[in-house]
């Protein structure tokens, strides 16, 4: 039997166990190896918070208390599947595996952030919320055990009313497994997506496809827009449960599945392990890595004298004055904000949090460089430039995160880089063009005229910042794409009231 077919019959269970019967799997030593091998990351999510069991959740429940998760378990429901082994019904390693993926089921929504939704919600939404998290959790578990369900019935339900309200330009159809041409895999979605999909298409979510595994709590913002946090016990925002992790706890999990990640990556014959790839991106993706695009942007700068050594012959370089060092330095950026309508979206939600990591990447430059830029420009544009603004130091980003950006207009790059050839010099620059273009954008144009030769200066010094997740393999004709969109599955996207 599958994993969803023993599950399905745990749920037609109705009846109890005495107390001496009831099944307790962290003392089943066999299923405890079997987690070890199999499922390490969900043995240390459990090693570091707390199991305990409850006959009135559906098969679990999982919340969040003093920064710790608790995750409840039917004793009456798992003693059943356990009992059907006995029975002749499933075998051992089938409830094996249908257990670890109820718990990993758990783990993710931790892992996820799925706890966190827009204040003011009706139960509609509520009920929306829990489909689409399930859909996300489901279907990752299903491309690793195929026999866990994977709400197909959702899927398909969804795919029909795209045909049938004619959302086609609007909603790609969701795909289980390998996308057909203009399908979209629903494992690269977060429940942030889904979400778009059930609201467009008016979804029924409070008859949900199949019986839903647990109940979780969720933090709303109180009516002024507060959301609790630790250091606010006590005030209105807690009047709603504060439902934070330990951020020690994530990077605890992040770390270990790094390690076991690149232990199998070193190996000829090992690949990596779907839960270990999440538990790591998930820490990851809280962050934006900017530091290492910050880095390559330093090995193409040209070389910049350094003089006072030149007594060291060792140091004396051929062909040049005696005892010259030539060491590359930080030098000029344009950081450009692409302000059209379609960045609507990534400015309410993601812009800020992008500033606030490339404040962190340059300050990080600056300790280690000496300093993070010698001239730094931000530049905000649709189809025309709507302002430049020189920064003096990277403290002066913190001042973007203030400003207020509007997603509005049509999209043309063509003036941004006219206007750069032919006015970068003028703003008091030595050079002709800046080291490095940070350019933050959807891709939402063509851009087949950067294929024009006077363009072809830009080619090694321009980096697009890639905020469009259904393009996250656009390749432009010139320059560097990065994905700022964090690969965790929108762990680390905010929720806006």
């Amino acid at each position: 039997m599958t994993s969803e077919e023993i599950l399905n019959a745990g749920f037609k269970f109705k009846g109890s166990y005495p107390a001496a019967e009831l099944y307790n799997f962290r003392k089943d030593q066999a299923f405890a190896a079997y987690l070890h091998i199999h499922f390490p990351y969900v043995e240390e999510f459990i090693a570091l918070n707390t199991v305990a069991f409850n006959d009135a959740v559906p098969f679990a429940a999982i919340s969040v208390k003093n920064g710790k998760a608790i995750m409840q378990l039917n004793p009456q429901r798992l003693t059943f599947l356990y009992k059907g082994i006995a029975e002749g019904r499933w075998g051992v390693s089938g409830f094996y595996q249908t257990l670890a993926c109820l718990l990993w089921h758990e783990v993710l929504h931790v892992e996820l952030r799925h706890f966190r939704l827009p204040g003011g919600l009706p139960k509609k939404n509520h009920d929306c919320w829990n489909v689409a998290q399930d859909m996300v959790v489901d279907n990752l578990i299903h491309s690793r055990y195929p026999g866990w369900r994977n709400l197909a019935a959702a899927v398909k339900d969804i795919n029909a009313k795209i045909d049938e309200q004619k959302q086609g330009q609007i909603l790609k159809k969701l795909a289980i497994g390998e996308p057909a041409a203009g399908e979209i895999p629903l494992t690269s979605l977060s429940d942030k997506d889904l979400m778009v999909y059930l609201n467009l298409l008016d979804i029924d979510c409070e008859q949900p496809p199949l019986p839903s595994i647990d109940n979780h709590e969720y933090t709303e913002p109180d009516p002024a827009g507060n959301l609790p946090s630790d250091k606010s016990s006590g005030q209105p925002g807690d009047e709603v449960p504060d439902l934070n992790i330990d951020e020690a706890i994530i990077d605890q999990l992040e770390e270990l599945a790094r390690a076991r990640n690149e232990q199998n990556e070193a190996r000829s014959f090992s690949e990596q392990e779907l839960g270990d790839l999440l538990a790591q991106k998930t820490g990851e993706g809280r962050r934006y890595n900017l530091l290492s695009i910050l880095r390559r942007y330093l090995r193409r700068l040209s070389f910049k004298q350094k003089a006072n050594s030149w007594k060291k012959s060792s140091r004396k370089q051929p062909g040049k004055r005696p005892g010259a060092i030539y060491k590359k330095q930080p030098g000029e950026v344009l950081f450009i904000i692409d302000t059209s309508g379609s960045m609507r979206p990534f400015i309410e939600t993601g812009l800020y949090g992008l500033i606030e990591s490339l404040y962190a990447a340059f300050s990080k430059l600056a300790t280690t460089q000496g300093s993070a830029f010698s001239r730094f420009y931000e530049l905000e544009a649709d189809e025309k430039i709507k302002s430049i603004y020189q920064l003096k130091n990277p403290s002066e980003l913190k001042n973007l995160v203030k400003k207020s950006f509007r997603g509005m207009g049509n999209t043309d790059y063509r003036p941004i880089f006219n206007w750069v050839l032919g006015n970068w010099s003028k703003t008091g620059s030595m050079q002709k063009l800046p080291d490095l273009l940070l350019f933050v954008t959807d891709f939402d144009t063509d851009l087949g005229w950067l294929k024009q030769a006077k363009y072809s200066p830009f080619g090694n010094r321009l980096v697009w910042l890639n905020t469009n997740k259904m393009q996250p393999d656009v390749r432009p004709p010139l320059g560097d794409v990065c994905n700022v969109f964090p690969d965790d599955f929108g762990a680390s996207e905010p929720y806006t009231a």
